[in-house]
């Protein structure tokens, strides 16, 4: 039995539009979702979608970068997370 299905979103590519795909993800009633970085248009595209996120830090630069001090990380959850009004992100990925 399979508890749930988690999908990944796919930044990779030209061509994408994000809005397409944020709408073919709702027409299939995807609910969640991972991103492997905080995608600045993906974050866009995914407001008010009702699909909830897992996003990625990215890098174990980016890591030692945020562990650094406290101001590091808030300023990363300020540009990455509270700027984005409308998004459910119920995990933040730092590590693998």
């Amino acid at each position: 039995m399979v508890a749930g299905v988690c999908y990944c979103y796919g930044m990779v590519g030209n061509n994408r539009s994000d809005v397409v795909q944020v709408q073919l993800y709702r027409s299939k009633g995807i609910t969640g979702m991972r991103l492997y970085s905080p995608d600045a248009h993906a974050l866009s595209a995914l407001r008010n979608s009702g699909i909830s996120l897992m996003i990625d830090v990215r890098g174990t630069d980016k890591l030692s970068y945020l562990d650094a001090s406290g101001s590091n990380a808030s300023g990363w959850v300020r540009t990455n997370v509270q700027a984005y009004h409308g998004l459910t992100i119920k995990y933040i990925d730092a590590g693998n």
